[in-house]
């Protein structure tokens, strides 16, 4: 068990327990697909001291409001709460990690209200997409929505649930992270136990396979709007990615974030064929994956491909300019300054850290300074070196 302070100016507190227990962890296993997931929403249905209603009168009581999420890598289960009622957030939080009972008729309650979120994203275009994406791409655990099946989720059995328990939220897997005015070590020891520094969880596989470059369509009846999604991505791509953080990010920004940025400005600006377009770099311990995406009319899908195709032809052909650096370093930094408000967006930064090794604060901002224009100029070469994957969501 792992306990990190981070200190900030914040009358509101932000507790938070993640294990490195996402949906990857499910893949090639006995357990049905979004065991992950439903873990997550079935922990908060009593303890042996307190019921569901209890622990939540109790929360609000003192002001503090909790919930979960759950990612491909990672599970995490936090509150935000007034500084001087942080023990009560201890106090309810640990109970909830350390001593969940899963009673059986909260379980079968919860199998409904997941396959109604399933069925939820099952009505999104872009979900769908995403899905198609990712299995078009990748044979690991990223071809699995993190929130199964409806028949997966109705197949976890509370046999399932107690063994997912005791395999991946032992406390060795358990990081503990507080943001606070001042640090409260000795609720940790009080409410978790005494930390020993170690933080294990399932490590990235060495390598990743990538698919054949390919182009699909994905029907969803009714559709109105084309949902488009180009992707690049091959084995040096995850090497690049993991290895130069910072000049990935400016040139993302660059690119394609922001409504300064040059798909936004063509796309958006210039041909006023989409409301919206944007990149990032999807960056998972078992896959990266550069993503292009938007949505139009499907009469102009052609022409968006064709102007997004243009734009990625001219930023591999030349570097960017110096105005253009200077302005992405800024949003960078604003885009930081602005996360660091708050103590439950700061506190995210220590995951980032200590899950995937990321530098964070003055350390990633000094990396941040030091891209020059051809280091952009040499990501984009990297990036879009990578096969090529299409997919659109249509209703035509």
């Amino acid at each position: 068990m792992k306990y990190v302070f981070r200190k900030h100016p914040s009358k509101l507190a932000t507790l938070m327990v993640t294990f490195g227990a996402g949906a990857r962890v499910e893949h090639n296993t006995e357990y049905p697909a979004g065991i992950a997931h439903y873990m997550e929403h079935v922990r908060f249905k009593g303890t042996d001291k307190h019921t569901a209603k209890d622990l939540m009168r109790k929360t609000a009581d003192a002001g503090g409001a909790w919930n979960a999420w759950t990612s491909e890598d990672l599970v995490s289960y936090h509150m935000n709460i007034p500084e001087e009622n942080l023990e009560t957030a201890f106090e309810c939080l640990s109970d909830v990690v350390l001593n969940p009972i899963f009673p059986q008729e909260e379980l079968t309650k919860e199998q409904e209200v997941v396959c109604q979120e399933v069925r939820m994203y099952n009505d999104d275009i872009d979900h769908l997409v995403h899905c198609k994406l990712m299995n078009t791409v990748f044979d690991n655990s990223l071809t699995s929505p993190i929130v199964g099946s409806e028949e997966s989720v109705q197949a976890i059995s509370r046999e399932h649930i107690l063994k997912f328990n005791q395999e991946f939220y032992s406390k060795e897997h358990m990081l503990i992270a507080l943001s606070a005015g001042s640090d409260h070590s000795y609720l940790v020891d009080k409410y978790f136990g005494i930390p020993d520094d170690v933080l294990l969880f399932l490590p990235p596989a060495p390598t990743t396979n990538y698919g054949a470059g390919a182009h699909h369509l994905v029907h969803k009846k009714e559709q109105l709007q084309n949902s488009i999604s180009i992707a690049f991505g091959n084995e040096q791509l995850r090497e690049v990615v993991e290895n130069n953080r910072a000049k990935v990010k400016m040139f993302s920004a660059i690119f394609g974030q922001g409504d300064t940025s040059r798909l936004f400005m063509k796309v958006r600006e210039d041909l006023g064929l989409v409301y919206g377009i944007g990149s990032y770099c999807m960056n998972n311990m078992d896959g990266k994956l550069y993503e292009i995406y938007t949505s139009t009319e499907p009469e102009n899908s052609d022409q968006v491909i064709e102007a997004i195709e243009g734009e990625i032809e001219k930023v591999k052909s030349e570097p960017p300019t110096e105005q253009e650096l200077s302005r992405a370093k800024n949003m960078i930094r604003s885009s930081y300054y602005r996360m660091m408000d708050t103590s439950s967006t700061a506190i995210m930064q220590v995951l980032y850290r200590e899950f995937f090794g990321h530098t964070i604060d003055s350390e990633f901002l000094a990396e941040i300074n030091e891209v020059t224009t051809e280091d952009v100029h040499e990501m984009a070469q990297e990036i879009f070196a990578g096969n090529k994957y299409t997919v659109i969501g249509t209703g035509t």
